[in-house]
């Protein structure tokens, strides 16, 4: 983008956005760290309360990755709006993508643990 004198102006970041955006590829790295690690440990014959306390955790960090997301997507709608600048809108891709995945971590651990447990 270039102003009327001509020179290239940069485009500035804030910091929230790019702090959330890191939180969000963060928590995603940790939510396919621990669904290996109940994968890992449920073939190494992990005690049932260990697999099950595995399986909370990742429900909570799935929550809290579904939280950034939807941050995430209102900062990208919020700044492209103020800033009248669509590069902001960029990151929604990937972010969608990482609230699929964490949905997914989400639901498919709570089918576990409710299959284990054998209660409704």
């Amino acid at each position: 983008m270039e102003t009327k004198t001509g020179k290239k102006k940069d485009r500035i970041v804030p910091g929230i956005f790019s702090l959330t955006n890191r939180a969000i590829v963060f928590f995603s790295c940790l939510l396919a760290v621990i669904f290996v690690f109940y994968i890992t440990g449920s073939f190494d014959n992990f005690l049932d309360n260990n697999l099950l306390l595995i399986l909370l955790i990742e429900q909570i960090i799935s929550v809290i990755s579904i939280v950034f997301c939807f941050a995430s997507i209102a900062q990208s709608v919020f700044f492209a709006i103020i800033y009248r600048d669509l590069h902001y809108l960029i990151p929604i891709i990937p972010v969608v993508l990482a609230n699929f995945f964490a949905v997914f971590c989400f639901i498919i651990s709570g089918t576990i643990t409710v299959v284990s447990k054998g209660t409704v």
